[in-house]
């Protein structure tokens, strides 16, 4: 109904808020639509939770974690900036975006559906090569 999608779009741009290189104080806020949501009830709220692109974008959202600040110090090196301007902002969120979702997609959905024999072998050999490439010195 119109106060799940009202709902839904308050989510949104409370999310989207918080990427914002403005300081806004968004706690208030934030604890305010959750107390609306927790008042509308399980209606409201499974038709919020189970809305696809939100459910899509917390299904990545720990490889958007995991790569975001990688992107982020990316950009500064090369850039050569010490903070990120607007323009920043949005070009590192993308990316990160992009990246989290192809990640999602192409190496953890995958992953969930290999045996745990698989997964113990592929750990294993994964920190034998970090073991090898960081005992590599480095060039000056």
């Amino acid at each position: 109904g119109i106060t799940s999608r009202a709902l839904t779009i308050t989510f949104i741009f409370c999310t989207i808020i918080c990427f914002s290189p403005v300081q806004i104080p968004i706690r208030l806020p934030v604890s305010i639509f959750t107390g609306i949501m927790l008042m509308c009830g399980s209606e409201v709220q499974v038709g919020l939770l189970s809305n696809k692109y939100i459910v899509k974008f917390g299904n990545a959202s720990y490889v958007l974690y995991l790569v975001h600040w990688p992107v982020i110090t990316l950009w500064k090196y090369y850039t050569d900036k010490k903070t990120l301007d607007h323009l920043s902002v949005v070009i590192c969120l993308v990316n990160s975006l992009i990246i989290a979702f192809a990640l999602h997609e192409l190496v953890e959905l995958k992953m969930m559906r290999l045996s745990k024999k698989s997964i113990i072998i592929m750990v294993i050999v994964l920190y034998a090569l970090i073991l090898i490439v960081t005992s590599i010195p480095l060039q000056s």
